[in-house]
């Protein structure tokens, strides 16, 4: 299932034209043999893409023990961003920076948050 869901990223000639509702299928179906944090928060990014981002909240607030995570909170500031709240999704954002990850990452969320910050007048 996972090489399927990568096939299909890989597959898709733009962004745009990624196939979210098998992915999303996918994301199901190894969810309920490897209910992980890791494999449910992607499965939120997937199913915000399809159904939007209320969905992906919706679906991340289930996710237990994974907000210590930064990819939990960058996942949560993204999709607030996109329902624009702007607050919360700084706060998020923030609240993914305080948490433990590489430097490329760390470079991206600072970069996210910075442009937010910029375009909102905070």
């Amino acid at each position: 299932m996972q090489a399927a869901i990568a096939c299909l990223h890989s597959a898709a000639p733009t962004y745009a034209a990624t196939d979210w509702e098998q992915i999303v299928m996918l994301y199901r179906q190894l969810e309920h043999y490897l209910p992980t944090a890791v494999v449910r928060v992607n499965r939120a990014v997937a199913e915000a893409e399809l159904a939007g981002p209320e969905r992906g909240l919706e679906l991340l607030a289930t996710v237990e023990g994974a907000a210590r995570w930064h990819m939990w909170w960058s996942a949560k500031a993204d999709f607030l961003r996109r329902l624009n709240r702007t607050t919360e999704a700084v706060d998020a954002y923030r609240q993914a920076l305080s948490c433990e990850m590489n430097d490329s990452d760390r470079r991206l969320l600072e970069e996210r948050l910075g442009d937010l910050v910029a375009a909102s007048d905070f």
